[in-house]
């Protein structure tokens, strides 16, 4: 299922979709705000209109059971900031969402620093579970607002070192994992295949996104370990 809304931020009347599987709720839920001048809800914008990444990773979230909010963006970077919070505000607000489970995605160095600024910009009550960065550009400046926070980096095949910079983000207290998704560029696209008229995002972006969203959303019960010798029940 998929519903639509509007939005006002400031002079802009933005749109937002939510992807909404069939399954009971309360749904997991994951965010993709408005975080890049001039694109649509899809990720596409008007000089690449078939260059649809939050789309593509939308219905990847549908189909794995974790709802997905995508918004449009403001044609004026100087409004980024407020429309990325109004789409939060807005995306939460749904009454078949989990009101925990939760998290942010930003994909890009751009759209990732932006997603950080918003987290840092959050109340403590308003915080959400997780934080995914897809090709986010290392080092990452987290604010100390996400210490409660599951962070997940998926970064590109360059020669960045995401493994030794959730090390590092580890040691200073937090929860970090990362991988890197063979091929990604830092446009997500894949790097292996050669550029055509028509743009697409990797393949294999959609399901990398849903299967790090299932991690990072289960429920905290089932993160915890249990004494040894006791049984579920």
């Amino acid at each position: 299922m998929i519903e639509a809304t509007r939005f006002e931020v400031e002079s802009d009347l933005l749109e937002g979709r939510w992807l909404l599987p069939d399954r009971p709720p309360p749904l997991p839920l994951v965010i993709v705000p408005s975080l890049v001048a001039g694109l649509d809800w899809t990720g596409a914008s008007t000089r690449n209109p078939g260059f649809r990444p939050w789309w593509m990773m939308g219905l990847a979230l549908q189909k794995a059971g974790v709802a997905a909010f995508l918004s449009q963006a403001p044609e004026g970077a100087d409004r980024v900031g407020a429309a990325s919070e109004a789409a939060w505000f807005r995306a939460t607000n749904h009454h078949l969402v989990s009101r925990s489970r939760r998290a942010l995605l930003a994909a890009g160095g751009d759209a990732c620093e932006r997603l950080l600024g918003l987290v840092a910009s959050l109340g403590a009550h308003q915080q959400p579970m997780g934080l995914i960065l897809v090709a986010p550009e290392l080092p990452l400046e987290v604010p100390e607002t996400a210490a409660d926070l599951r962070l997940h980096i998926l970064a590109t095949g360059s020669e960045d070192d995401p493994a030794g910079e959730a090390a590092r983000l580890r040691s200073r207290g937090y929860a970090v994992t990362a991988e890197r998704l063979a091929g990604l560029d830092p446009d997500l696209c894949d790097a292996r295949i050669p550029q055509t008229p028509v743009r697409m995002p990797h393949r294999r972006l959609g399901s990398a996104v849903a299967g790090i969203a299932l991690m990072l959303l289960r429920p905290r019960w089932e993160q915890a370990v249990r004494p040894a010798g006791t049984a579920i029940g």
